[in-house]
């Protein structure tokens, strides 16, 4: 290669393209579909039990006669739940941990985490009441500080005034 000349390009053959199939050019929709997270399997993922909302009012067996050991005794109401409402979907459902029925197995590595966690978050609390009582303290000191700078301007703009008329009144007599 000289100084007047082309440079020379190496001859390189065109890269061959590919056929494009039908979903290559798809494009996908503006709007993203929504995610909708159901109630249901956020409980069932925490662990919460709740009975259905959409439940049909239970069946009541065929009409007996009217004995005293199909009404509940006083022991036995009190034991009863109270929300005892005769329209099914204006139940309220109830949040109960599945730790009451069945007991409740975590990690130890991940039980150490969670009290090395609260013992993060108390030595945190324990450091914000610290500054939060360093910063009573201090606005306490600025408020007692600005008193006393107001007292002692108070007290040099008097003497300022003194000065400034025991100056004029010589000068002027």
């Amino acid at each position: 290669m000289s100084w007047f000349s082309r440079k020379k390009v190496p001859k390189v053959p065109f890269p061959t393209g590919h056929p494009a199939g039908e979903g290559a050019l798809r494009f996908p929709s503006m709007r993203p579909e929504e995610r909708v997270i159901e109630p249901a399997k956020v409980k069932e993922a925490v662990g919460l039990e709740m009975p259905s909302i959409t439940e049909e009012a239970p069946t009541f067996a065929a009409r007996r006669p009217l004995e005293e050991s199909v009404f509940p005794r006083e022991e036995q109401r009190a034991a009863l739940p109270e929300a005892t409402s005769r329209s099914g979907a204006a139940r309220i459902p109830s949040f109960h941990p599945k730790a009451e029925e069945e007991p409740l197995f975590v990690k130890v590595d991940v039980y150490q985490r969670i009290l090395g966690e609260i013992e993060s978050i108390k030595t945190d609390v324990s450091a914000a009441f610290e500054a939060s009582k360093r910063l009573e303290t201090s606005e306490y000191n600025e408020e007692e500080n600005y008193t006393k700078l107001k007292r002692a301007i108070r007290v040099i703009h008097d003497r300022l005034l003194q000065v400034d008329k025991n100056l004029f009144k010589v000068q002027g007599s």
